[in-house]
């Protein structure tokens, strides 16, 4: 996955790239358990990283670890 991407979530358009591949389940039902991407925006880049098991979100810096991929707290609430 990479490219740009405008949602009424996110403010202005992020740049989405995939920086070491993304594994999923087959059956879809777990969370991710590689890779990592990051999301660029105007004044901050994310990177997202997925652990056997969790979850890593690096931000301004500052990393926060997740045990799981459900832990991960809702940015966007509308």
């Amino acid at each position: 996955l990479d490219g740009l991407v405008q949602t009424t979530c996110l403010d202005g358009w992020v740049r989405i790239t995939t920086t070491d591949p993304i594994a999923i389940p087959a059956n879809l039902d777990d969370c991710p358990f590689a890779g990592s991407f990051e999301i660029e925006g105007s004044d901050a880049t994310a990177t997202i990283t997925a652990f056997d098991p969790g979850a890593e979100i690096t931000l301004s810096g500052e990393t926060t670890s997740y045990a799981t991929c459900d832990e991960v707290p809702s940015s966007c609430i509308q």
